[in-house]
């Protein structure tokens, strides 16, 4: 699936293979003024939401199956977590 953010914090999702063909076919590049970032999530990625003390979610972070980590663009990283287990 594919999750889009926008400047404004609203985000959008999309799913299925025809979706996600055409969300590329119709992709603006970056030079045209996009107001979005996305993050392309592959079967076998690991989606983490990154909150804050309030338990906002603020990004989140997808690691591959290779080990690389990426953050959405517009979203914000710093004085983030997210716990694994009992808090």
């Amino acid at each position: 699936f594919i999750l889009i953010i926008r400047d404004n914090f609203t985000t959008e999702l999309v799913e299925g293979g025809k979706e996600i063909k055409a969300f590329f076919d119709t992709l603006p590049s970056e030079d045209e003024g996009r107001d979005f970032s996305f993050l392309h999530i592959k079967r076998g990625s690991l989606a983490i939401p990154l909150i804050d003390i309030n338990k906002q979610i603020w990004n989140i972070q997808v690691i591959n199956n290779t080990g690389t980590k990426l953050f959405l663009k517009h979203g914000r990283k710093s004085g983030l977590f997210h716990f694994i287990g009992k808090a």
